[in-house]
């Protein structure tokens, strides 16, 4: 018998052999052979529709839809193709995109609104490879039960965030609208990946924050720690570092990541840094997703942190940004402050009624600390203000140096998951370097006790040599402790 082997097969042939099978649809319900592509769009200009980027990968597929890029409007371009015409009966054929869209069309899931319609046509429409753009927000939520279905006209149901899923291109034949029970294809058919099929959208930041801080002060260096109040998909941080007067540091920040970038899990998105522009369809934003993209949370409204419960800082308890200015909270003028509820009315904490101090009670100024406030200063989560590289998701601390002694820096670490939704933590860290005296400064301060080049001046003297050796030995380690003892204040949120 005759063996073939692989090795005399062209390589143009051998390249087919080894290609993956295309993934198409089942034959059940009068479908037929359809694949399903997803790629990404580039930004538009002048009203122009965007142009097709690159095929979606299997990275891009788990990671790439985050909420900035839902903000921004930047769409998925689907492509429907009827592979064997022959194979699907002749019957109207409806293709919708979301999650979950049999139980959705149903209506009796509450969570769960129609999916948008992109496609309807005869079998023979589909030949023709249709391509349909998709706002990622039809990813993640169905169109508004009072409107329209169609994608061209429909409004969503809610906007981009609180929500996080799988979803993908639904189809079924035979009816003017489909419902539960009668979809040939779910959303977890395409062709661009064997191992991850569907869509996966995220578009719900990080559930935890860096908090509980701790500052080292230390010689052109600050050196912060903290923890993790709970668990969550922290997938890594930032440090975004800036001056006295809210302005980024020379020489520090990051360029913006491309938008069809391969999303590498090592950068948070905004819409500010991913379509400064405006949106990429020209549309304008919705103001209720420029809010949550920046505060990290569910909830948009900035101002929480100041400890009052109101989030306006007077401590009088009410939302208003007028109150009596005691900071105790009990609406009573007659004590004099300014209303931070810091027990002296002075913000500082010191307790001197003076707006000098730290705020941690010992007027040196080195650490303090304030509120972040999504939209102002580092709240912008401006690329500028970034002066950290990636830190992994088990980091509790970053030391950021090159910083000028005696001056004032502000710092704000962000967490972020592997899609690149932002967390930023509450609060503000404040803190200035400080000069300090290595061990062999103190040494010479001391009349040169370490010897030449770092050695130890020790005398033998018979059997007690060891001895004097020991406690020459202790002395010094006992120097270096003093000498590299961080000035260390702490700052809990």
């Amino acid at each position: 018998m005759r063996r073939l082997h692989l090795s005399i097969l062209p390589a143009s042939a051998l390249a087919l052999l080894l290609l993956p099978a295309p993934v198409a649809a089942e034959d059940e319900g009068g479908g037929g052979d359809y694949t399903v592509l997803y790629y990404l769009t580039e930004a538009a200009s002048n009203g122009a529709t965007p142009a097709r980027g690159r095929q979606m990968t299997s990275t891009d597929m788990q990671y790439f839809m985050n909420q900035a890029r839902c903000s921004c409007g930047q769409a998925v371009r689907t492509r429907i193709n009827l592979l064997n015409q022959a194979s699907a009966t002749n019957d109207l054929t409806n293709a919708y995109v979301g999650q979950s869209c049999d139980s959705a069309q149903s209506g009796n899931v509450p969570q769960f609104t129609p999916c948008a319609q992109i496609q309807s046509g005869f079998p023979d429409f589909y030949s023709f490879a249709p391509e349909i753009d998709v706002d990622p927000v039809f990813f993640g939520w169905g169109v508004d039960p009072s409107g329209p279905q169609s994608i061209g006209s429909a409004e969503p149901a809610e906007g981009c965030y609180d929500r996080t899923g799988e979803s993908g291109v639904w189809m079924c034949a035979g009816q003017t609208s489909c419902n539960e029970g009668q979809f040939f294809m779910s959303g977890a058919t395409s062709a661009n990946s064997e191992e991850f099929q569907s869509v996966t959208f995220d578009y719900l930041p990080p559930v935890v924050k860096a908090s509980d801080f701790e500052v080292f002060a230390g010689d052109g260096a600050v050196k912060i720690t903290w923890n993790l109040q709970g668990s969550g998909d922290v997938y890594g941080f930032r440090v975004l570092c800036a001056d006295a007067n809210d302005q980024p540091l020379p020489g520090r920040g990051i360029s913006g990541q491309s938008a069809t970038a391969v999303p590498n899990g090592t950068i948070y998105y905004t819409p500010q840094e991913l379509c400064p522009e405006g949106r990429f369809d020209g549309k304008p934003f919705r103001e209720e997703d420029l809010a949550y993209a920046l505060s990290g949370s569910t909830d948009p409204l900035p101002g929480a942190g100041d400890g009052d419960g109101d989030g306006d800082g007077d401590g009088d308890g009410d939302p208003s940004t007028t109150g009596d200015g005691d900071g105790d909270g009990d609406g009573d003028p007659s004590t004099p402050g300014d209303g931070d509820g810091d027990g002296d009315g002075d913000g500082d904490g010191d307790g001197d009624l003076s707006t000098t101090g730290d705020g941690d009670g010992d007027s040196d100024g080195d650490v303090s600390s304030e509120p972040h406030v999504p939209g102002q200063g580092l709240g912008t989560l401006d690329y500028d203000y970034v002066c950290s590289s990636h830190l992994s998701f088990n980091t509790q601390q970053a030391r950021i140096t090159g910083l000028e002694n005696g001056e004032t820096y502000k710092f704000l670490v962000v967490a972020y998951d592997r899609a690149g939704n932002p967390s930023p933590s509450s609060t503000i860290v404040i803190a200035s370097p400080v000069e300090t005296h290595d061990a062999w400064e103190q040494c010479e301060t001391r009349g040169g006790i370490c010897g030449e080049a770092g050695f130890c001046s020790v005398q033998r003297s018979g059997v007690n040599s060891g001895g004097a050796a020991g406690v020459a030995a202790l002395t010094l380690f006992g120097l270096v402790g003093l000498a590299w003892r961080p000035r260390r204040r702490r700052r809990r949120q």
